[in-house]
């Protein structure tokens, strides 16, 4: 928008304002005032651009009297001393200090990131990647003013080193953005130093009982909490949202002299971009664990410091986490009817097929394998003598229904997560997950970033990721450490457990190179060496007209003897041969007697002791009878609930219709939804022909075979529907 448009729309508004000022409408003359203000805040840096200071000052004055108007005083004072700075004009200086004494007495805080000296240097509860980015940062906005990006792992204290960077380097207020409400609370209990979990108090960065404010933007907020904040947090929602663009109306461009931004892969999304566009002069600085996006695109800014992975696990601030890969010498699988057999080698040709890596997601066969060896996986650590857990993630809802049964057949006690849980429920469930009062939560797109659950050890992957930033913020949930500042401390270690069907393999692997060698990673990234999103198969078939619940393709048998083991930080096995040969000496035994030398010896062993690192043997666990049992009823109950929905959908119902109790009266149901899940029980007793008294008699057999073939019994019923609803 050019000057001359935003001198019309202002003078618009200023119109506006003066008929709320007559007709003493004081909530239009709140927000008005300050809307105004922001125009003529706009408009006086323009002229400033240009070089016409007095016009800018006389912008200026203009601003201070609205936001009187709005009885922000504060940011009035501010802004006419500010004016008073600029003009060389006596007259108009003279007017500005007359006006100055005009407004009611306020005080105005010192900016604590300029006058407050904080310890950080010379801080050992600091962390070295907390120091490291604060000085580089401090470094670069001496000399820069882009956009400055700073990425450290997951759990290396990304929070902290947050709260440290505003001191020194802003000038003035800080803002705060988080992608979701769970980070936004974590950002504000943190920066605020009044707050008990502030961790400038926490950590003894500031110790003389005084600290930034902090503020956070919500339903109830109010700009005068912004006004006499030091730090404003908010997420992304609250700013850029029809309803809450209230926000973005009332506050200058240099209200912000800082903007933080927490998991920055977020920040070349238009509506961030539109709030960082808001705000052209502050200082920009993004922090991430993965500076790509899902589309491979890289975030927005100059990244100025970067702490690796590999580091961040032999300083101990993150778990040391190995990769195990099931790998199958056989599957036997069908696919749209026909019956195939092939080997590891064919697997790995096949998976890059999307109908097949999907079928092994979706196959009870391999799900079983993974959750054996997740199980397994949980089991080894806690040897250690803490307290594990498993996260699983899974491709729906009912999928995840499927897998949190397998794990209950197995005694451990499990919850799921997903975003159509109410608000209520997904609390009893993270709270659960808090108290260590479950053994494994599988989610469906929840539990992402800001999930701060150190006992999550075993991350099991029961889906096939399409791109490595999903898989990478995935992974990134079993990172946290248990044991705080305790390098190869036995508690922290964790698992990514997956099958290789799923051919997310590579993903691991890419994250290891792009640990290793960011620059070089990224300059063949340029040159389209690597592919951070699977195409798509070019096979098209016709949509359904309903969901199927049985994949195309479907596992029957697999053979799975053992995992592919691979730690993303190798394991230093000189020193393990080194402590095998002191013992071989130690009990008299001469290796130069089988006619080796120290060097053949230290080999041999070298190339052994690796290979069994890299192996190991899968462990089908024992299934409780009960459990399963008592679990297939719980699934069945869910598919028919699940099927119910599929089954409106396709003969076009509301759910809170009123058209299959109309036709089916012996439901005796008071809407669509009900009447569908009697139907559908019924049509599965008759499959299962048996009647409605029998049903708690019904096997586990009896129970999976009418799971399994749901489809076939909603095929049926729903031509019985149309039959009837048509007068046939």
């Amino acid at each position: 928008m050019d000057l001359n448009e935003l001198k019309k729309e202002k003078n618009a508004k200023l119109l506006a304002l003066e008929y709320a000022k007559l007709s003493k409408n004081n909530r239009d003359i709140f927000h008005l005032g300050s809307e105004v203000a922001v125009f003529e805040a706009i408009i006086a840096r323009a002229y400033l651009t240009k070089g016409e200071v007095e016009n800018a000052v006389i912008n200026f004055i203009s601003q201070a009297s609205c936001l009187c108007d709005s009885r922000r005083y504060s940011e009035a004072v501010k802004v006419f001393r500010h004016a008073l700075s600029l003009s060389t004009l006596p007259d108009t200086k003279q007017w500005i200090e007359k006006e100055l004494t005009r407004i009611p007495a306020v005080t105005l805080r010192a900016n604590p990131f300029q006058t407050l000296a904080p310890n950080i240097e010379k801080n050992d509860r600091l962390r070295v990647p907390q120091k490291e980015a604060y000085y580089a940062a401090k470094r670069y906005f001496e000399s820069y003013s882009d956009h400055a990006i700073i990425q450290l792992p997951v759990g290396c204290g990304k929070t902290g080193a947050m709260s440290l960077l505003p001191f020194h380097v802003s000038s003035g207020r800080v803002l705060a953005i988080a992608p979701n409400l769970e980070i936004r609370r974590n950002l504000h209990d943190n920066f605020d130093y009044s707050c008990g979990g502030s961790f400038l108090r926490r950590f003894g960065v500031l110790s003389n009982g005084y600290g930034p404010t902090c503020a956070y933007l919500d339903s109830e907020a109010s700009i005068h909490d912004c006004d006499g904040a030091d730090i404003v947090v908010t997420n992304i929602q609250q700013l850029t949202t029809k309803s809450s663009k209230k926000w973005i109306k009332m506050l200058a461009p240099d209200f912000f002299d800082m903007i933080l931004i927490d998991e920055a892969h977020h920040n070349v999304a238009p509506t961030w971009q539109e709030v960082l566009n808001k705000f052209p002069d502050a200082k920009k600085v993004s922090f991430t664990a993965t500076p790509l996006r899902a589309d491979g695109k890289k975030v927005e800014g100059e990244r100025i410091y970067r702490f690796p992975i590999a580091k961040a696990i032999r300083d101990g601030y993150i778990k040391d986490i190995a990769s195990r890969m099931l790998e199958p010498q056989e599957i036997y699988f069908t696919y749209k009817g026909e019956n195939r057999k092939v080997g590891l080698n064919d697997v790995l040709m096949l998976r890059e097929k999307d109908w097949f890596s999907k079928g092994v997601a979706l196959s009870r066969e391999c799900n079983e394998s993974i959750v054996d060896a997740s199980i397994q996986s949980l089991q080894e650590l806690k040897e250690s003598g803490e307290v594990h857990q498993i996260i699983a993630v899974a491709c729906s809802i009912d999928h995840a229904n499927s897998i949190r049964a397998l794990y209950t057949e197995r005694n451990i006690r499990t919850e799921i997560i997903h975003s159509n849980l109410p608000e209520e429920e997904q609390y009893k469930v993270r709270n659960k997950l808090q108290t260590k009062s479950i053994d494994a939560i599988v989610q469906v797109q929840m539990l992402g970033e800001g999930a701060d659950y150190p006992n999550l050890s075993v991350a099991a992957i029961f889906r096939p990721y399409r791109h490595l930033m999903p898989y990478v913020q995935f992974v990134g949930r079993v990172m946290r450490v248990i044991k705080q500042n305790a390098p190869g401390h036995p508690a922290n270690r964790g698992f990514v457990v997956s099958h290789v069907g799923l051919n997310v393999d590579r993903w691991w692997n890419e994250l290891k190179e792009f640990d290793q060698d960011d620059e070089a990673f990224f300059a063949e990234l340029a040159f389209g060496k690597h592919e951070f999103i699977l195409h798509k198969s070019s096979e098209k078939d016709p949509a359904p007209s309903r969901k199927r619940f049985r994949p195309e393709m479907e596992v029957i048998e697999e053979a799975i003897v053992h995992f592919v083991q691979d730690h993303f930080v190798p394991e230093d096995t000189r020193i393990a041969v080194e402590d095998l040969i002191q013992t071989m000496q130690m009990r008299g035994i001469d290796f130069e007697v089988f006619g080796l030398s120290r060097e053949e010896l230290e080999t041999k062993l070298m190339q052994s002791y690796l290979q069994a690192q890299k192996r190991g043997t899968l462990s089908k666990l024992q299934v409780s009878p009960q459990e399963a049992r008592k679990a297939a009823r719980r699934r069945l109950d869910e598919r028919v609930r699940s099927a119910a929905k599929q089954l409106l959908n396709e003969l076009q119902l509301k759910i809170g219709g009123l058209d299959l109790p109309k036709h089916f009266p012996s439901t005796t149901a008071s809407a669509n939804l009900p009447a569908a899940i009697i139907l559908i029980n019924r049509a599965v007793l008759e499959y299962l022909h048996v009647c409605s008294r029998e049903r708690d008699l019904l096997t586990e057999n009896q129970l999976k075979n009418a799971h399994d073939n749901m489809d076939e019994i909603i095929d049926k019923l729903v031509s019985e529907i149309r039959k009837k609803m048509e007068g046939n």
